[in-house]
């Protein structure tokens, strides 16, 4: 699975805009169903635009991508 992190600026409630970590550009991300048993494997990229680095199972700097993996325990 490949998760694209971006920053997108929106409204958090009257007047106060805030910088949101998405994936693919939506708040909240995408739905992640998995099984008990599954092997996951996630990358993830962190645009060259981004301002932070994200936590993708370790830091990413911007521009930068990582992978890492798991298997879904009950």
């Amino acid at each position: 699975m490949h998760l694209e992190v971006r920053e997108v600026v929106g409204r958090l409630a009257d007047g106060i805009r805030y910088t949101f970590w998405t994936l693919g550009g939506h708040v909240p991300g995408m739905l992640i169903c998995i099984r008990e048993g599954d092997e996951v494997e996630m990358h993830g990229e962190n645009r060259p635009d981004s301002k932070n680095p994200r936590p993708h199972g370790q830091r990413a700097a911007p521009g930068r991508s990582s992978v890492f993996s798991f298997t879904a325990l009950s």
